[in-house]
């Protein structure tokens, strides 16, 4: 059988089809890049689907890649359920109460189930919703809200009640159980990251729907692997397998991320190497012009331009908010990635981009740009090179000076 390959792009944007009311699953050990699939799945979702009420269940007490997407899609973090009343209703929530620290664990587990079962009543019975559990395994399993999640599961899709469930422990434990049978055999949409586990192998069974179990685990225990540099460090990430049991259709999602800027691939260096060629510049060449003879202003408004004031100023005005909204894009994405903490201090105000073996100046000369705005887009356009670092402009002026940061600091 063959199965299609696709990009994490075009698969994000092109292929990816999420109805309301349908489920999705995601199985793969930690750290293995399930919470940043399972949002930007979000974010198609969101997008297609503006009138759902998305919320994030966030049962771990600490989670920086949470915060990371709560910031890139404009969700509001909330510790207490009915979320509070606001003249502004932002795109989501990320449902995150606060741990009980001073109490036992029995007590404090107690208080997090009696928050996250509140608030999973309120997005099945209500409807028209979209619940992210980041991860299942804790919610259903540690908290003792499979209950719960099986709601959604078996007759969530009436009331476009959809429940998306990354899972790092499939087969369970001992001491703490596994989660219903019912995440595996009732998702439309199901990925599955490289597991070598034959433990976590045997519940494929459960998946029916006409997909073969038998195949499945002859395909994930050898999915190829990335070395990757996310903002939390270099990671080893699969591609994924991804199942839409609609058909069933099966494909093999690459680990690009070049969707919203959040790491970069080995493939990238390759395509930078292309690029810097001759037969590379000439590709580039060839490509703008075919776009500019397509995209050529028509006469008449090339005339309007060069007579009408007005006409005028409104143009350069648009094209003056253009660039301003590509600037601030650009500096978000490069922030994202390179981390918004000054490696030298640890402040986190007026954070700039600091080449880390001091040739900023000559870099930037051989470039021709001053830095700034330019200098993100640069950054963007190839992928997030190694060598930067994020500097306060304190420790950033300091260093300009010299080969490291003179001030004395007292990091926090």
């Amino acid at each position: 059988m063959r199965i299609a390959r696709l990009d994490r792009e075009e698969f994000l944007n092109r292929k990816l089809d999420i109805q309301p009311g349908e489920h999705g699953g995601f199985w793969e050990p930690t750290q293995g890049g399930k919470t940043h699939l399972a949002y930007q799945c979000a974010a198609v979702a969101m997008k297609r689907n503006p009138h759902l009420r998305f919320v994030s269940a966030m049962p771990k007490s600490r989670s920086p890649a949470t915060r990371m997407w709560a910031d890139r899609l404009d969700l509001k973090i909330i510790d207490q359920w009915p979320p509070p009343h606001s003249f502004s209703r932002p795109r989501g929530y990320v449902f995150w109460p606060k741990h009980l620290r001073d109490a036992p664990a029995d007590q404090n587990r107690a208080h997090l189930a009696g928050q996250f079962r509140r608030m999973l009543h309120d997005q099945y019975q209500e409807g028209d919703s979209f619940t992210l559990a980041d991860d299942v395994y804790v919610l259903a399993c540690i908290y003792g809200l499979n209950t719960e999640c099986e709601e959604f599961w078996t007759a969530g899709a009436e009331g476009n009640a959809g429940l998306w469930a990354p899972n790092q422990k499939p087969s369970g434990t001992i001491g703490g159980g596994s989660v219903s049978s019912f995440s595996y055999n009732s998702p439309t949409h199901l990925f599955f990251g490289r597991d070598t586990d034959e433990r976590n192998q045997k519940r494929f069974s459960e998946i029916g729907g006409g997909v073969d179990p038998q195949l499945i685990a002859s395909i994930v225990p050898h999915l190829k692997t990335y070395a990757l540099q996310t903002p939390a460090g270099r990671k080893s990430i699969s591609e994924k397998l991804y199942i839409d049991k609609r058909g069933p259709y099966m494909a093999l999602v690459g680990p690009l991320c070049m969707y919203n800027g959040f790491m970069t691939t080995d493939s990238n260096e390759k395509r930078r190497a292309y690029y810097a060629s001759p037969a590379g510049r000439e590709a580039i060449q060839r490509a703008n012009a075919r776009w500019r003879e397509k995209n050529r202003t028509p006469d008449d408004l090339r005339e309007r331009y060069a007579t009408d004031e007005e006409y005028r100023d409104g143009v350069l005005r648009r094209q003056r908010d253009y660039e301003h909204r590509k600037d601030d894009e650009a500096r978000k994405l490069v922030f994202d990635h390179y981390g918004r903490v000054c490696s030298c201090c640890g402040s986190m105000k007026s954070p700039t981009i600091d080449h880390i073996e001091g040739d900023g100046a000559a870099h930037r000369r051989e470039l021709k740009i001053r830095g700034g705005a330019k200098m993100y887009r640069w950054l963007v356009k190839n992928c997030f090179p190694p060598g930067y670092q994020t500097l306060c402009k304190p420790c950033n002026n300091s260093k300009a000076s010299g080969a490291a940061c003179k001030l004395q600091h007292i990091r926090p």
